[in-house]
């Protein structure tokens, strides 16, 4: 399979690998591109600003293989070049884009609803952040401070602070 076709157009579904030593790239583009690419819009809210990050930070891990292969957490050192990348971005052109819910859905996020989008992308910046690190891709607290580099503390206190507003939004929306 042509490497440069994997990262350009495959869009994985995330699914779990058991591996005994370093994955091969293609298995762990496929387990992993759908995790990293949805925190990666969740920041953005820009599809294809999610898409370039996302492209950017696989073909930098092809590039460097040898070295993230060996990382403690691959997964997390390219969440990190994603979103620092998507961040680098959004600073250099000071883009304001707002989230289409119909994108995320027709990515195949797993229960995506346009209530949970909306309500997601209502939040701030720090908060989408933590809580696409955090719950859409599945690191632990330590690993998210360290890709926002913040405090462990206070990625707590905005995953928290989040989760008490999507309760809020969700629950009153799903009463009216």
């Amino acid at each position: 399979m042509d490497m440069e076709a994997v990262v350009d157009g495959a869009v994985g579904q995330a699914r779990e690998v058991e591996v005994i030593g370093p994955p091969d790239f293609e298995a762990f583009f496929g387990a992993t591109h759908a995790a990293v690419f949805h925190a990666v819009l969740l920041v953005t809210r820009d599809r294809e600003a999610a898409e370039d990050a996302t492209g950017n930070a696989y073909l930098k891990a092809l590039e460097r293989w040898s070295q993230v292969a060996h990382h403690a957490n691959p997964i997390a050192w390219v969440t990190k070049v994603a979103v620092n990348d998507s961040i680098s971005t959004w600073r250099r052109f000071r883009l304001h884009v707002s989230l289409q819910s119909a994108a995320l859905q027709e990515t195949g996020a797993p229960e995506a609803t346009g209530d949970a989008v909306r309500a997601v992308a209502s939040l701030p910046l720090r908060q989408r952040q933590v809580v696409a690190l955090r719950v859409l891709v599945g690191l632990d607290t330590k690993e998210t401070a360290e890709i926002l580099s913040m405090a462990p503390g206070t990625v707590t206190a905005h995953l928290h602070r989040a989760l008490d507003k999507l309760r809020s939004q969700l629950t009153i929306e799903g009463r009216g």
